[in-house]
């Protein structure tokens, strides 16, 4: 490694970066260190919000040589560093000293000579941004997988993996479109996480063979497959979904804002397009296309070298090869038109890839020959170029903003500079020897970290710089509250403290008057939740003064909260009641049948019991509820005084069938009444039927 910046810092740095700081728009810490998809967040500010305390960079540690080519950002979670490789393994790092806490090698990657045409080498594994999802407390990839011996069985595979241990909690899962041809599709862009569902895109390796550009989605469980189809026709090939590894952008609503590249149909067909899709079932809820599209085909200037910029007021930024940004609307796509507004922001015919940042009112985008600036007027929704602004032409690689710092990473000649976001100058600058194509930073825990080459090697590592002091641990507010109050002496007590704001490691405490309470003394915080659960009883009457402490961790600070808990002597139960509980004896599915004027019983028992069956005759009339006379025969319904049928029979627990012994019942209509009883006497149920018996 050569040091061009280490070595050679420019003199008064340390005062450019508090001048920097100064203009810094302010934003709340993040209590977790967290980079946990592309540039940062959902909208891809790319912006650190843990750096607004910046010192001048210096090196804090390399990782030893991973085992691939790394083409995605590192990832940050807590205390470690998440990287995936062309080699289709995961690695987590510690964020303090780049050690490998654990390796997950997933599948077999596709070496490049099994896929025609393609610049990736010497193997295509996972290309992709990874997205981490704190919630599950999973890591979540797509790798280009197969067999070792047969192009068929190529597949693009979803893994989620555990972030405690690497182990696989999901997958392999096929994220293959239906129809398409995994040989000939590359999935580049980073993956995109909201509610539940991943959002990818696929595009081609190098514009040969029969592609097509896709976005497909699929649940967290891998399960739900959805996908639509760019330049979709059976002879046509195009619209690739690539961004230069930039990530399909999530707005406040949850929809999902893609743009594509060129395609080859003479119709239009959503190449050359910004797309909004709605996240649950990715149909198209509006787009917009340049009024010359086709000029864009014919000439390779694909719009979708980058995706949307979600900016204030409603407004997107979406910049391409042909280095014209273009403003719009996000409420008022309309189809194939002229933009909101349109301007050159790089140099002629020299496009963007990968996207830029949107920070202190001024767009940085970084062009083919270094980053520009324009500022953003958002009531009049145009941009016009910053006065004064110094294009570095170090500085190609999509930026983000991190330590008061715009940094950006040179893949043409393998240089990592930080620039001023003012001016434009360069403030600090390392020569790391190499990266991967569109490679970008990331930042977290006031750190930044970066994929670079090993020299001599087919592999690189990992390098990490100290740009900012970390921001202290964050307050938190613990309340406790019970699930039954007030509680007698036997009766179990749920004791819930919630903590805020919800941490993500760290114990409660329980204490009963500040004794702990057994098997609650160190009770986990659930990450999803924030809460810590313990189940109890009490053994003494009265008022309980209860506590919960929550012990803090590495980014929070520990809090506990008090609850006064009222406990009530167990209530006396007659003696009765403790010989005969009650029972939920239950006769169900009770079918009753007459065959030559004899009962067939079908029924089920909710456990075993003895079945008692009484038959009575009924006589045409209305209610009555007295036995039958010869005046009131006619004229209402009565029972005969006799019974013509009382059997007594087992029941067992489950379906019976019973085909009692007994006299054929003469014609007429019969009330049967069903009753059981269980074996103790404590629990009875009855089930009343007419049924007719005819001649």
């Amino acid at each position: 490694m050569t040091a061009r910046g280490l070595a050679g810092v420019i003199l008064g740095i340390a005062a450019s970066l508090l001048a920097a700081a100064a203009v810094l728009a302010t934003s709340a810490a993040a209590a977790v260190p967290a980079w946990t998809t592309y540039h940062h967040d959902g909208s891809r500010s790319g912006i650190d919000p843990d750096s607004t305390s910046p010192v001048t960079p210096t090196m804090a540690w390399q990782s030893a040589p991973l085992d691939g080519k790394v083409y995605g950002q590192p990832l940050v979670y807590g205390s470690r560093v998440y990287v995936a490789t062309g080699n289709d393994s995961v690695y987590a790092l510690d964020a303090a000293t780049g050690s490998v806490i654990w390796r997950n090698h997933l599948a077999t990657p596709v070496p490049q000579r099994a896929i025609p045409c393609t610049p990736i080498w010497p193997t295509v594994g996972i290309v992709s941004t990874p997205v981490i999802d704190p919630a599950t407390g999973r890591i979540y990839v797509v790798g280009d997988t197969w067999d070792a011996s047969n192009p068929a069985s190529i597949a693009h595979e979803m893994f989620a993996l555990n972030m405690s241990d690497g182990s696989v909690a999901v997958g392999p899962v096929n994220v293959d479109a239906p129809g398409s041809l995994p040989l000939r599709q590359l999935q580049r862009p980073g993956l995109a996480l909201d509610h539940g569902r991943l959002f990818m895109g696929y595009g081609s390796y190098d514009d040969c063979g029969l592609w097509h550009g896709y976005v497909v989605s699929v649940n967290e469980n891998g399960s739900q497959l959805q996908s639509f189809v760019v330049d979709g026709g059976a002879w046509e090939n195009g619209g690739s979904v690539w961004a230069s590894g930039n990530a399909p952008a999530i707005d406040s609503s949850g929809n999902v804002w893609v743009a594509t590249g060129n395609g080859t149909s003479t119709n239009f067909d959503f190449q050359e397009a910004v797309i909004e899709f709605a996240p649950s079932t990715l149909n198209v809820l509006s787009y917009w296309a340049p009024l010359d599209w086709t000029t864009l085909d014919n000439n390779d200037f694909d719009v979708g070298s980058s995706m949307p910029m979600l900016l204030p007021n409603g407004l997107l930024f979406q910049i391409g090869k042909q280095g014209y940004g273009y403003l719009l609307h996000a409420g008022e796509l309309d189809g194939v038109s002229p933009p909101s507004y349109r301007g050159l922001v790089c140099d002629p015919s020299a496009g963007s890839w990968g996207g830029g940042v949107y920070y202190g009112g001024v767009i940085y985008v970084a062009c083919q020959y270094g980053m520009h600036a324009v500022s953003l007027n958002t009531t009049t929704g145009t941009f016009t170029p910053v006065s004064g602004w110094t294009v570095d032409p170090n500085a190609v690689g999509p930026p983000i903003e991190a330590g008061g710092l715009l940094w950006s990473a040179d893949y043409n000649n393998g240089v990592l500079v930080g620039l001023d976001p003012s001016t434009g100058s360069e403030r600090f600058s390392l020569n790391l020897g190499g990266f991967q194509h569109f490679t970008s930073p990331s930042a977290a825990g006031g750190e930044l970290f970066v994929a670079h080459n090993v020299p001599s090697s087919q592999v690189d590592q990992i390098t990490a710089l100290r740009i900012a002091t970390p921001p202290p641990p964050s307050p938190t507010a613990t309340v406790i509250g019970s699930g039954l109050d007030p509680a007698a002496t036997d009766q179990a007590v749920t004791l819930t403290a919630s903590v805020s704001p919800g941490p993500d490691a760290g114990t409660v405490a329980f204490t009963d008057g500040g004794v702990p309470i057994a098997d609650c003394g160190a009770v986990p915080v659930s990450v999803a939740s924030g809460q810590a659960i313990c189940t109890t009883k009490f053994a003494s009457a009265g008022e309980h003064r209860i506590g919960a402490a929550y012990s803090g961790d590495s980014y929070y600070l520990g809090s506990a909260g008090t609850l006064t808990q009222s406990v009530s002597a167990p209530l006396a139960i007659p003696p009765t009641l403790l010989q005969k509980p009650t029972s939920a004896l239950v006769i169900s599915h009770l079918h009753i049948g007459v065959v030559h004027g004899r009962l067939r019983l079908s029924l089920t028992l909710s456990e075993g019991a003895k079945v008692a069956v009484a038959a009575s005759q009924v006589v045409s009339g209305s209610a009555a509820r007295r036995p039958c006379s010869g005046s009131q025969r006619h004229r209402r319904s009565c029972h005969v005084s006799a019974r013509h049928l009382k059997l007594h029979l087992p029941g067992h627990k489950g379906r019976n069938k019973f085909v009692p012994r007994m006299r054929a019942l003469p014609p007429g209509r019969y009330r049967i009444k069903v009753s059981a009883q269980n074996p103790s006497g404590g629990g009875s149920t009855v089930r009343t039927v007419l049924v007719v018996v005819r001649r």
